[in-house]
């Protein structure tokens, strides 16, 4: 029986699902700790979707990676967890805007901030939305970071995508007024 070898982890080090794996240990760390002193905090919480947010980054990146690259084949739904981990990272920018906004005591500071909150959640379904199912090579395909090179399995054609983000705007939108 030969030897097995497997890639060196400089790849992993150098990626996003480096940081996206720290972030998943940190972010919920801090989350807990102010959630057991503080169940009605929002900080708390945001922090520990968060973390969730980034755990499902690095877990499908790195299932992707390694059924792709590593071990072609050796496990189920690689295509799937690849087009996972295209689009799951993006709520994380969104929720740090709420964090920011629900800073320091986990409410908007006044009623005219409740704009921009919905500006960042329909940031995020439109984000989410459009990378889903965007046609063509998926965003963890991306040879710098190390992704794999497999395309979108429920990729839409541009005006569909377009279609899709304007009603998620819109709905989005309509809260606010």
């Amino acid at each position: 029986m030969a030897a097995r070898t497997y890639p060196s982890t400089s790849g992993f080090l150098s990626s996003p699902s480096a940081l996206n794996a720290v972030l998943a240990l940190v972010f919920p760390w801090v989350g807990a700790t102010i959630v057991s002193r503080q169940p009605a905090n929002r900080i708390g919480w945001l922090l520990c979707a968060e973390g969730v947010v980034n755990g499902v980054a690095a877990l499908s990146a790195q299932y992707a990676r390694y059924t792709f690259q590593t071990d072609p084949g050796a496990l189920p739904g690689g295509v799937w967890m690849a087009w996972l981990g295209s689009w799951s990272w993006v709520p994380s920018p969104g929720l740090l805007a709420f964090l920011l906004l629900l800073f320091p005591d986990g409410h908007l500071l006044s009623p005219r901030w409740r704009p921009a909150a919905w500006l960042a959640l329909g940031w995020i379904v439109v984000q989410v939305i459009s990378l889903a199912v965007r046609p063509g090579p998926l965003l963890s395909s991306d040879s710098v970071t190390g992704g794999v090179p497999v395309n979108n399995p429920i990729g839409l054609e541009t005006g569909q995508v377009m279609d899709l983000s304007v009603l998620a705007a819109l709905g989005m939108g309509s809260p606010c007024g």
